[in-house]
């Protein structure tokens, strides 16, 4: 079955909350002009594309409920020699080794993914 959501753009009526959202996202983005094009803001266009690339991104960026830690070891001799390295489920892995410098500073050696 299928329901007319404005302007002749039908969607089915069995969609998800998220697929109407976007096509309600996408209805608003690319729905008809109705202002004549002299007096049509040219900004107006980029503003809904920007906040539409913004919600995809958004959506995209979900984090990983799922994910566990596999490994967390870490070591602090407390004189600024340091050790620690991190793998979680989903591909997260870093590790990194301090050590304190000749002057005073801190010298970091490490790897992540």
């Amino acid at each position: 079955m299928k329901t007319t959501v404005g302007d002749g753009v039908q969607a089915a009526s069995n969609l998800t909350t998220t697929q109407v959202s976007w096509a309600g996202v996408w209805v608003y983005i690319c729905g008809s002009r109705q202002v004549a094009a002299s007096s049509a803001d040219p900004h107006n266009g980029n503003m809904k594309l920007t906040i539409f690339v913004c919600l995809v991104a958004l959506a995209a960026a979900v984090p990983d409920k799922d994910a566990t830690i596999l490994l967390d070891e870490r070591s602090d001799q407390g004189d600024g020699n340091f050790r620690y390295e991190f793998e979680t489920s989903n591909g997260i892995y870093t590790q990194k080794t301090g050590t304190p410098g000749s002057e005073g500073q801190s010298n970091h050696q490490g790897a992540f993914r």
